[in-house]
């Protein structure tokens, strides 16, 4: 405040005022240049919700007077927007009681008011000449469609559906001509604009907004900070499929119908020559962003996803590619898309050389995959001679970290049917369990039990097929419903001849 304060007073010093000479000006020219200025409002008037004592606005506790709402932000907007640097300011005051103002002709009431929930009623009273009220204006600020602004027009300040301020915002961002504190600010109204609908559209109207944001993104922001810019992504991509659709779900629409330019340039990341981490991370915090939130259902094309997995050597673009596959494999659809991608492959190449965490990843995995194998119809993608020259090359491994990772995924697939059923068909010296427990000693009775009984499991399968079974077993029932049916013919006859005599 210093600053502003050694401005304002050297605005007014006529001591310091610079002296003219008016005989060199051409009094024309001057008037013919001055005509052509636009100058923008001196002064603004604008009403907020909450009380006079509260510099915040809003009827909160504030017991801090911060300057996080509607009223100061709006100030330090107008201040920052036409080049004020302002400083972090702390102030006490007085604490007073005041009755509910009245707005009168000229003052506005910003368009904040209409975002604040139902059941609110400010107390100010609105000017004598509007035929206006209160309940027509809390609220309306989430709906898609933007009647509601008609009965207010001149009334209240639009500047959060402004475009013009919605472009200045986005340049801001992607420069970084905003300070570190300023950057939150930014951040905070691009929040605040993009939860109308009105102003998505300001930010769809600003070209290639949605990749410019998204490159906008700071690792040194603050996780609020970045989860507010994506979210600002999000709301503006989807934008045009909900189409002012208020009941249309972001889960029904599939991430590979929009055509993001921001998401487009961030897949440039996955170029295997030429890792762009940033790009990296940048997307994959998308992705697992929309999945945590259930904002789609499966990513289209996780090939250069798995390429990243595979081939990039950072750990914390593993740690982003585990995270956001692991959010996606619910999807039936996602399952059956990483199966025929090569994924079974790719987490055994993890799982030698990945550490605890990302084992951890390939053993939950390996879980969901082989659990609906059956149901997803992949059983034969899955379960094809690599898998197990894989599954072998693990559980014989000089590395006793590794045959612990191979021995707790074993244990963890003869739980199911089709591996067992798998693993019958494949070549006796595939995988033998007696010589594994022979070679591997650190394993308790429990699981050795589990391991053998899997064993007679598979010896039954070889010596019984399932194929053969059922067509022993359909035989028999054939055989059966036959023998029914002659008897029943016997019976009836037995009882005509009986009906004759």
């Amino acid at each position: 405040m210093n600053e502003l304060e050694i401005n304002v007073q050297w605005g007014v010093n006529d001591q310091v005022q610079p002296q003219i000479d008016g005989s060199f000006i051409d009094g024309d020219i001057l008037e013919e240049k001055t005509s052509h200025i636009k100058t923008s409002p001196r002064i603004k008037e604008v009403w907020f919700s909450g009380t006079h004592s509260d510099i915040g606005g809003g009827s909160v506790n504030n017991s801090s007077l911060n300057l996080r709402h509607p009223s100061s932000l709006w100030m330090s907007y107008e201040a920052i927007s036409l080049g004020l640097k302002l400083m972090p300011a702390h102030f006490d005051w007085r604490w007073h009681c005041g009755n509910g103002r009245t707005i009168l002709p000229g003052q506005t009431i910003h368009a904040s008011v209409a975002f604040c929930p139902r059941g609110y009623l400010p107390k100010a009273q609105l000017p004598s000449n509007t035929k206006n009220d209160w309940k027509d204006l809390i609220g309306k600020g989430k709906k898609y469609d933007m009647d509601w602004i008609v009965r207010w027009r001149g009334l209240l300040e639009l500047d959060i559906f402004d475009a013009t301020a919605a472009s200045t915002l986005v340049s801001n961002l992607q420069n970084q001509f905003a300070h570190d504190r300023e950057t939150a600010v930014w951040i905070h109204r691009l929040k605040i604009m993009a939860a109308s609908w009105q102003g998505r559209k300001s930010l769809l109207s600003i070209p290639d907004a949605a990749r410019r944001l998204l490159l906008s993104l700071r690792h040194k922001w603050a996780p609020a900070m970045q989860v507010a810019v994506l979210d600002t992504v999000i709301s503006i991509s989807f934008a045009s499929e909900l189409q002012g659709n208020e009941k249309c779900r972001m889960s029904s629409i599939r991430l590979g119908v929009v055509q993001s330019p921001g998401f487009s340039t961030c897949r440039e990341g996955y170029d295997t020559k030429h890792f762009r981490t940033r790009f990296c991370v940048i997307v994959f915090e998308l992705v697992f962003y929309l999945a945590r939130n259930e904002k789609c259902c499966f990513v289209p094309n996780v090939t250069p996803v798995l390429h990243v997995l595979l081939l990039h050597q950072s750990l914390r673009i593993h740690t982003y590619c585990c995270k956001a596959i692991d959010c996606l494999t619910g999807d039936r659809h996602t399952r059956r898309l990483l199966v025929t991608s090569g994924f079974v492959d790719i987490l055994f190449r993890l799982l030698k050389i990945g550490d605890k965490d990302v084992s951890a990843f390939c053993h939950s995995e390996f879980g969901i995959l082989v659990a609906h194998s059956k149901s997803d119809g992949t059983s034969d993608e899955i379960f094809t001679p690599p898998f197990w020259t894989s599954l072998q090359a693990v559980l014989y491994a000089e590395n006793s970290e590794l045959i612990k990772r191979g021995f707790d995924l074993l244990c963890m697939f003869v739980k199911y049917e089709d591996f067992v059923y798998a693993a019958a068909k494949m070549a006796r010296d595939t995988i033998d369990i007696p010589k594994f427990l022979r070679g591997y000693s650190s394993i308790s009775k429990q699981d050795a039990t589990i391991l053998l009984e899997f064993w007679d499991r598979v010896i039954a399968y070889r010596l019984h097929p399932p194929s053969l079974r059922l067509r022993l077993q359909t035989m028999r029932e054939n055989a059966h419903s036959a023998i029914k049916f002659c008897g029943q013919m016997i019976w009836s006859h037995v009882m005509n001849l009986g009906d004759h005599r």
